[in-house]
């Protein structure tokens, strides 16, 4: 055989080999790729360097950017979220929720307050990791082992962080509220007739505490 046909055999013989590198690499790197962006692989979220400034990047809608002259966007009462981690105090470390690799896309969802949203208790976990505690002058919250602490119901069904505006605090509004549940309780309450007592100007609150435990003695 010349030394030409010799090149040109080898030449072929190399080429079937790489050839078959890359069908058994390709596949290989494609799957390693797709395991690389399951959840379960991910690296841990960290909170943001940009905070709050960066989630209004995306989410600058006035239902959020109220949340800065609500309570909790005070930032001189150390207890407020956005003197702390900002909307991340709340919603979670958003480090791979606002990653740049993907848009954020296929990356874990932040906290969503709402009916249908993150599980009861993982929103619930996140309002009592400061409503629990003492704040100030305002005293821990009671939630767990009450009556409304039955794994259905959310922080959220009856507050709203994102409003300057505590309609719990007005009692029309909060006895409409109560209402959404006990509307037959509201409704067939005793209003006391006689007593000197306007029942119907009083808020559900003024003698229920949805937040007392509850205890063996029977109901609050």
């Amino acid at each position: 055989m010349g030394e030409v046909a010799m090149r040109k055999m080898l030449m072929r013989e190399t080429a079937k080999k790489v050839l078959l590198c890359l069908l058994v690499v390709l596949p290989l790197a494609g799957f390693m790729s797709a395991e690389a962006q399951k959840p379960g692989s991910l690296p841990s979220p960290k909170f943001t360097e940009k905070g709050t400034d960066g989630c209004l990047e995306c989410h600058a809608g006035s239902k959020m950017t109220v949340v800065a002259d609500s309570p909790h966007g005070n930032k001189d009462n150390p207890h407020t979220p956005y003197a702390q981690q900002g909307c991340e105090s709340c919603h979670g470390k958003g480090s791979l929720h606002s990653s740049r690799a993907r848009g954020g896309h296929g990356f874990p969802a932040l906290i969503q307050f709402k009916r249908r949203g993150s599980p009861v208790a993982e929103q619930n976990g996140a309002c009592l990791d400061c409503h629990a505690k003492d704040m100030g002058s305002l005293a821990g919250m009671d939630w767990t082992g009450s009556l409304h602490d039955n794994g259905r119901i959310t922080c959220g069904n009856c507050h709203d962080s994102h409003t300057t505006d505590n309609k719990m605090a007005r009692q029309t509004d909060q006895t409409r509220t109560c209402a959404r549940c006990h509307r037959a309780d509201v409704q067939d309450h005793p209003r006391f007739a006689g007593k000197g007592i306007a029942f119907d100007e009083l808020k559900c609150s003024t003698c229920h505490d949805v937040h007392q435990l509850f205890s063996a003695a029977g109901r609050p």
